[in-house]
């Protein structure tokens, strides 16, 4: 049975939240307005300053190490203050103070409070009025869609030696992921199976647990991507030959950040949107058992941290969130905050949370334990 919701009400176990817009975000008076946005992007800095101002891109990779000036160079004179994920702020020994990302940003850029203020309302996804600047706002826009860190090395050179290894599930020495999907009840999945540059497997992938090899194993990959469709990361499920999880400290791990947040925002588009409704889970193999009872593209957003910041592209205008049900509750908030967000874009939104109760002794209950349970979702 569906409850309805509209903003304000009580939440049911499948949840529609209403479509509306508020366009009063970011009022009239840009001055006086500082306060919000600052308070809007307490935690976002890090994020924010190399996609609106690209020089600073170095200093948030190296954070908080000093890197040289991208004004008059050097060797260490700048670095970002160890809150800058709050504050956006940051020192150089030769330019001077700058309390603020909106301050940092005005320097990097050469631009005027107008337009940064423009930038970051783009960014924060708020309207703004326009205003006099010193740079078209088109500009700030673009700086703000195309520019990207810069990249950790190491850590895209490991990307690229896994992907190198890795082959379709139908390949032959991808049996013990077979054998994985089997055992947790999505065999089936083999009948109508992802692309395989989304997702494959590796005969013998490195284990490294507090910085040390602690062997080779079989391993389920997934390519995780932001949302211009760029490759950030690779989702790793360790197995054993015999399709059971390995026993290692962690099961499922990603492969280190290629910068401070690289994964914010980020899922693994296992089926590609085909309409305007997708479907979302946390965990990869909760989105195999979702497809399997819709039969619609479902993309997996693999943390709750990572689902309420998940970016989606426009035409996706109707969203189902097959929420984990946690008994720390982290599931649940992280469903709703993503709802509420989509909805303020005016898109419709359904909360899905698995009936029945969290068994006794265990962490949770997803639509996968569903699907094995009642065979189907």
């Amino acid at each position: 049975m569906e409850t309805q919701k509209t903003p304000g009400g009580n939440r049911g176990r499948t949840t529609n939240y209403q479509n509306h817009r508020n366009n009063s975000n970011f009022r009239d008076e840009r001055q006086g307005d500082t306060s919000e946005v600052k308070a809007a992007m307490s935690g976002r800095w890090l994020d924010a300053l190399p996609r609106i101002a690209p020089s600073l891109a170095h200093a948030v990779a190296r954070f908080p190490r000093h890197v040289p000036c991208p004004i008059h160079g050097g060797k260490d004179g700048l670095r970002l203050y160890g809150d800058a994920s709050q504050t956006g702020g940051g020192v150089c020994n030769t330019c001077g103070v700058f309390p603020d990302g909106i301050a940092a940003i005005m320097w990097a850029n050469g631009w005027d409070f107008p337009t940064t203020m423009d930038a970051l309302c783009d960014f924060l996804g708020w309207t703004h009025r326009t205003g006099k600047q010193t740079m078209p706002r088109v500009h700030a826009t673009q700086a703000q869609e195309s520019a990207a860190p810069t990249p950790d090395l190491k850590a895209w050179q490991r990307i690229q030696t896994i992907a190198e290894g890795v082959v379709p599930l139908t390949d032959p020495a991808a049996e013990p992921a077979r054998l994985y999907l089997y055992q947790r009840g999505i065999g089936k999945i083999m009948d109508d199976l992802p692309d395989s540059s989304v997702i494959g497997f590796h005969q013998g992938l490195m284990y490294w647990h507090e910085r040390r090899h602690i062997g080779d194993y079989p391993a389920l990959v997934a390519r995780v991507q932001r949302i211009d469709g760029a490759t950030i990361g690779l989702h790793c499920t360790y197995l054993s030959d015999d399709g059971s999880k390995a026993d290692v400290p962690g099961v499922k791990k990603l492969t280190p950040k290629l910068w401070y947040g690289a994964y914010t925002g980020a899922a693994v588009r296992l089926y590609p949107l085909g309409g305007d409704t997708l479907h979302l889970t946390e965990g990869v193999e909760t989105a195999l058992a979702v497809r399997l009872g819709t039969g619609g593209p479902v993309w997996a957003c693999l943390t709750a941290g990572v689902m309420e910041n998940v970016q989606l592209p426009r035409e996706a205008r109707n969203i189902c969130i097959w929420a984990d049900l946690d008994a720390s509750g982290a599931g649940q908030r992280a469903a709703h905050t993503l709802a509420d967000h989509l909805a303020s874009e005016d898109r419709t939104v359904r909360i899905l949370t698995p009936p029945g109760l969290i068994p006794e002794g265990a962490k949770g209950l997803d639509w996968l334990d569903i699907l094995t349970q009642w065979g189907r979702t």
